[in-house]
């Protein structure tokens, strides 16, 4: 299977979805990315006093984790 086949392929599983479902997936895109992009505006104006363990090792459990990741980070890397 070549990568032209997986981009039909899922084209058309898009394409199958309901609208509804369309807007779901656009959502939950939308509030991860959120969560990212607010767990790194944290992480980099932050000061490291306010934040548990180092910077980095959250600059990459944010990225590797993606919003799970975010959510770890603002709920238990910054200090209050």
């Amino acid at each position: 299977m070549n990568n032209t086949d997986i981009l039909d392929q899922a084209r058309k599983s898009w394409d199958q979805l309901s609208t509804e479902n369309k807007v779901a997936v656009g959502v939950a895109a939308a509030v991860e990315v959120g969560l990212v992009l607010t767990a790194w505006h944290k992480i980099y104006h932050l000061p490291a006093r306010r934040i548990r363990g180092k910077k980095w090792v959250w600059s990459a459990v944010t990225t590797l984790f993606g919003g799970l990741g975010s959510i770890i980070f603002l709920a238990k890397g910054v200090k209050r």
